[in-house]
């Protein structure tokens, strides 16, 4: 569960990036690690951002418990800023409901609220 590739993803990124979500099921069932990071910064939370993915991403934050929902990138790429810079309202509206930092920024100063 902890196997990586060459850009340090494990097979749940993988899952989430994909949308698989009976794949991100099972994963977690056997407790894959939901905070870990690959060689970009990108966890298993901006993974599900990216697929556009609504119902990975609440299993992540809700049946988990846990996933950070300000984990950033190398480049400060956080989850709510993929969110909205994907136009994906619904993702957006289910971090804003979490413990979000909505001044959180990029490497080049921009936040989810430059962007929205």
């Amino acid at each position: 569960l902890s196997l990586r590739d060459l850009m340090g993803r494990t097979p749940l990124h993988h899952a989430c990036l994909n949308g698989n979500k009976k794949a991100v099921d099972l994963l977690l069932d056997w407790d894959a690690p939901i905070e870990v990071a690959g060689n970009d910064g990108i966890t298993p939370i901006h993974c599900a951002v990216l697929s556009g993915s609504i119902d990975i991403l609440k299993k992540l934050l809700l049946l988990q418990a846990g996933a950070d929902v300000n984990a950033d990138s190398r480049v400060g790429y956080t989850p709510l800023l993929g969110a909205v810079m994907g136009g994906q309202e619904q993702i957006v509206g289910e971090l804003l409901r979490k413990d979000v930092d909505v001044n959180a920024a990029d490497e080049d100063g921009f936040s989810s609220i430059h962007l929205a």
